[in-house]
């Protein structure tokens, strides 16, 4: 009974001393939840894009080229493994085609009073270069636009510099060669006064950078279905990324098997000759 009792005292006794301190345990959970808040309300969230590609076996061209394959004439080695189509879908040059297509080397970041976000489809405005293509996708630029209205918007390298004011349409002189900002009227609205970074980077470092965010892996040991994830702040972007790289998986897959189809008929042509 007096173990008990003692046990009970010493409870009491611990009570005691947490139960003076209640205050700085409010004030902790207090402060606990508005930092979580702040966290929540200014962080930048990632969405998974997921798409899943099914590889099917043609079983009436291996049958018909069997008898090639052991002499090595179409320069196939045998039957291709799902592992062998990760790789060739995983290839860098497939993600500078999408980059290249869906020109995700020109990043339009709007600045917040916090955070900078990016803008992806309804941007107010787009840029249009002058110089060829190849300038454009192996080079560098950064500078800031200030959006005045529909008709006017300010312009500078520096983000704490003198802008100088452009109506749409106009050329700038810019180390790549002239560009020309022609504005959305669907969108520009939604931005008058607000300040954007333009970002302009080399195509085959925005492709590596996108290269290692892609997750593809197959469904399991046996399975002949391809599994491919990104995660992106833009959920859009992502899906676009994700289709963009499967169509040039699609169209370099029917490239092979015309290249396949042409050595099968020289081939053929040269032992009938």
């Amino acid at each position: 009974m007096s173990e008990t009792l003692n046990g009970n005292q010493n409870l009491g006794d611990l009570l005691k001393v947490y139960t003076k301190k209640w205050k700085w345990f409010i004030t902790g959970v207090i402060i606990a939840i508005l930092l979580a808040t702040i966290y929540l309300r200014y962080a930048t969230p990632q969405y998974a894009g997921q798409a899943k590609i099914h590889i099917i076996e043609d079983k009436n061209a291996s049958s018909e080229l069997a008898a090639f394959s052991d002499m090595d004439i179409l320069g196939i080695g045998g039957k291709n493994k799902v592992e062998d189509e990760i790789e060739i879908l995983n290839s860098r040059s497939n993600f500078i085609e999408v980059v290249k297509k869906l020109k995700l080397n020109i990043r339009y970041n709007v600045i917040g009073n916090v955070k900078v976000s990016e803008v992806y489809r309804k941007r107010p405005f787009n840029i249009n270069f002058i110089a060829n293509d190849s300038i454009i996708n192996n080079s560098e630029l950064t500078f800031y636009v200030d959006i005045q209205d529909s008709n006017n918007f300010g312009f500078n390298y520096l983000e704490d510099g003198p802008l100088k004011i452009y109506s749409y349409g106009k050329n700038i002189e810019t180390p790549l060669g002239d560009i020309v900002l022609t504005p959305n009227a669907e969108f520009i609205k939604y931005y008058t006064g607000k300040r954007f970074f333009i970002e302009i980077m080399p195509v085959f470092k925005v492709a590596e950078g996108y290269q290692i965010n892609t997750l593809i892996t197959t469904t399991g040991e046996l399975s002949n279905i391809i599994n491919i994830e990104l995660m992106d702040a833009i959920p859009q972007k992502s899906i676009d990324i994700l289709n963009g790289l499967i169509s040039e998986y699609n169209k370099n897959g029917i490239e092979d098997k015309k290249i396949i189809a042409d050595r099968t008929s020289n081939f053929i042509d040269d032992r009938i000759k």
